[in-house]
């Protein structure tokens, strides 16, 4: 398997945000695309939604709580964005460029979400 760890930063911010770092890994083995994101800190501080009875397709995650992916091919404007909610809540977009013509992907029946929590870390 081909994997990459990362970790990523905030925005800049006038608000006061609580202490939270997330870090993750992107595989590939074969056909499949895994990735996972750690969330770390004061999760009491944040709302997080409680876990789906029926996770399902959902939009507008973004103006909740969700990690979110962005995949594009080489040469190409056109790209995907994967939203997981950490009620396994999901969606997936493709756009024609950079925020221009979002429409669901409708290539994806659902997506395979897993999400452990625990107090400091989700």
């Amino acid at each position: 398997m081909n994997s990459h760890s990362f970790s990523l930063k905030p925005f800049q911010s006038s608000s006061t945000l609580p202490f939270l770092a997330i870090s993750g890994n992107i595989g590939r083995r074969s056909k499949t695309l895994t990735i996972s994101y750690t969330l770390h800190g004061l999760l009491s501080e944040v709302i997080i939604p409680a876990p789906a009875d029926v996770p399902a397709r959902k939009n507008a995650l973004w103006e909740e709580t969700c990690f979110e992916f962005f995949l594009g091919t080489k040469n190409s404007d056109r790209y995907w964005e994967f939203n997981l909610s950490p009620d396994e809540h999901w969606n997936v977009y493709c756009f024609k460029s950079y925020r221009q013509g979002m429409q669901e992907e409708l290539a994806f029946e659902s997506l395979p979400v897993s999400v452990q929590r625990k107090p400091d870390v989700l």
